[in-house]
């Protein structure tokens, strides 16, 4: 449950849907901040170790690198710790897409495979939606 709630807060910065804020940063940051914390309660809990506009026309030399960097080695050890859930695989995908320099490189295959087996987890209608947009993709600059 409290991972749900980190979830939507975080999610919920990105982006706002109207007004003068398009990111509330300071509450995406304030998520970021509390998984931390149950993390450093947690360490061993896979769950817990482990998401603005089209990714095509994102400016990836703005990216939060080190942020990047931090949440690849969160998901690298949680892998390590061998229990799969949605909320390894949630951010597992948005890693596919970080790590990409551009968004033509980015590994369409294994975003599909993550999706499958998010979609098997969960049978959230939304993940299905969500994987259709990679599997409907043309072509790979998307």
């Amino acid at each position: 449950m409290v991972l749900h709630f980190l979830y939507l807060i975080f999610n919920e910065g990105y982006p706002a849907g109207s007004g003068h804020e398009l990111h509330r940063t300071g509450q995406s940051n304030e998520a970021i901040r509390l998984a931390r914390m149950v993390h450093r309660v947690l360490p061993d809990d896979s769950e817990i170790t482990g998401q603005s506009g089209p990714l095509p026309e994102q400016n990836r030399k703005l990216w939060d690198h080190a942020l990047i960097a931090e949440g690849v080695a969160l998901l690298d050890h949680a892998v390590i710790l061998g229990a799969v859930g949605e909320h390894q695989l949630q951010p597992a995908i948005a890693a596919i897409h970080d790590q990409a320099p551009q968004a033509a490189d980015t590994d369409l295959a294994q975003i599909l495979a993550l999706y499958g087996l998010l979609d098997q987890m969960t049978g959230n209608p939304v993940v299905g939606l969500n994987r259709a947009v990679p599997t409907a993709c043309p072509i790979r600059g998307w």
